[in-house]
């Protein structure tokens, strides 16, 4: 409280290792709505996964490659669309969208599209 940090909240995340692991943010008074949690999940999970490059800089990383058809569906989850607008907008099913979205998350290791979008905007794969 002597930093006036009473009122915040922790978008939590979990390591590929399964770790459980959270991003905080606080202030004198938070009140986001909806749309600004979103914003602050998008930057917790750009922290998180520069963080995790930097705990384990060791580690060599092969290029990622994703297929047309993962960067568009990426491209569409950047947008903020949903699994099903995804499907329609492509003209795929729901099944497949969400098939192409697993494999974007599995090749980037990550464990939700927030941090799949992050993760593939800082490794230049959307724009």
């Amino acid at each position: 409280s002597e930093f006036k940090l009473r009122d915040g909240f922790t978008i939590p995340f979990a390591t590929l290792n399964g770790q459980a692991v959270g991003f905080s943010v606080a202030g004198e008074k938070l009140e986001p709505d909806p749309h600004d949690r979103l914003a602050f999940q998008f930057v917790a999970a750009c922290a998180f996964g520069c963080a995790a490059i930097l705990a384990d800089a060791k580690r060599a990383s092969k290029p990622v490659r994703l297929s047309p058809r993962q960067q568009d569906v990426l491209r569409w989850a950047a947008e903020g669309l949903t699994v099903d607008k995804i499907a329609d907008r492509l003209n795929i099913s729901r099944n497949t969208a969400d098939t192409h979205l697993r494999s974007v998350r599995e090749r980037l290791g990550v464990t939700n599209n927030v941090h799949a979008v992050a993760k593939a905007f800082r490794l230049g794969l959307i724009s």
